[in-house]
């Protein structure tokens, strides 16, 4: 009796650990003088590429042969739906042997199954057949992977690996580097950061792409100096500080606060004020006390002592003083009382 059903429930057991490389089954049947035998030969996915783990940078393929008459394979079945006959196999395609890339499915290689087919005919007329089929009873290999990259090494030297997706479809795949995540750029007065391999505009920030200053604010504060002399002008200095076209600019200016009529002077820690006009330089005077003084530098300063008086900026005589004028009237006065007593004494003698 055929062994059949025995061996394709032996198969189900076995593969379905999915922890086995290379497997061979087979199957035979003999009827009277006729004999027939198939068996299939298969393995577990390996990867023509680079191996990271589960990840493969390339496809998954499979090493697959039969003996017999008929081959069959057959991706992502999930149950024995083939079925056998003294014709072959029916739902399943015929295939041939060798090495088969497995296709993807969400980025995972799909399971496969493989039958072999075998019919015999002696020459006496008696005849057999037998089938065997082996494999993975799975949509997908989900515990596998094929990327483009895993890493940037696997890219160009203008490219980098770029992994998208959830944890059990991934996308990863080599796309052009525009940029290293990090790296800041100014476009104009723009500032821009590259962010997931692109160039993010941040607008214009301050400090960045040499912009100074957004208001005025940012920019110092307008001042003004101290008063100061320039001539006989009282000056004073402003500073209008402003931003334009995001760059801090001053513009200072001397203004005149006042004109002296006379003279302008600078004062220490302070404003500067006007001095009005004392005197002429040189110029000379009387005191209250009687002496003289003399202007020098728009002031009066004390020239000399006069000990008998001053008159419009001079010393005074002894000789113009009223002591010598009463001197001189009583010396007068006497002489003139002399000569008339001597008159008086002259007028008795003659009598």
């Amino acid at each position: 009796m055929r062994n059949k059903l025995f061996l394709l429930m032996f198969a189900m057991l076995f593969l379905s650990t999915g922890l086995v490389s290379a497997w061979n089954y087979d199957s035979s049947y003999t009827y009277g003088q006729a004999t027939a035998y198939t068996n299939v030969v298969g393995n577990y996915p390996e990867c023509d590429g680079q191996k990271y783990g589960s990840y493969c940078v390339g496809n998954y393929y499979v090493d697959v042969s039969y003996t017999g008459d008929k081959f069959y394979m057959g991706y992502s079945y999930t149950s024995w739906s083939p079925v056998s006959n003294e014709n072959g196999y029916t739902g399943i395609p015929s295939a041939s042997p060798g090495r088969k890339t497995l296709p993807l499915k969400t980025g995972h290689p799909q399971g496969y199954i493989i039958c072999g087919w075998d019919f015999k005919e002696a020459s006496n007329g008696d005849w057999a057949w037998t089938s065997m089929c082996g494999g993975y009873l799975t949509d997908v290999f989900a515990e596998l992977t094929v990327v483009k990259c895993y890493q940037d090494s696997d890219c160009e030297s203008n490219q980098y690996c770029k992994k998208t997706g959830s944890t059990t479809d991934q996308d990863w795949s080599c796309v052009q580097k525009v940029c290293t995540d990090g790296e800041e750029r100014c476009f104009g007065s723009n500032f821009q950061r590259c962010e997931s391999n692109a160039w993010v505009d941040k607008g214009v920030v301050l400090n960045k792409c040499d912009v100074e200053c957004k208001a005025e604010t940012d920019c110092p504060a307008d001042e003004i100096s101290d008063q100061f002399c320039s001539g006989n002008n009282i000056m004073e200095t402003s500073t209008d500080n402003s931003c334009s076209s995001y760059q801090c600019s001053s513009v200072t200016q001397d203004t005149v606060i006042q004109s002296c009529s006379y003279q302008c002077q600078d004062v220490v820690g302070s404003d500067a004020i006007c001095i009005d006009k004392i005197c002429d330089a040189g110029e000379k005077m009387c005191s209250e006390d009687g002496n003289i003084l003399l202007c020098a530098d728009n002031k009066w300063t004390a020239s000399g002592e006069c000990p008998y008086g001053c008159e419009e900026g001079t010393c005074k005589s002894f000789y113009t003083t009223k002591s010598f004028i009463w001197i001189v009237v009583g010396s007068l006065s006497a002489l003139i009382i002399l000569v008339i007593i001597m008159i008086v004494l002259v007028k008795k003698r003659k009598k």
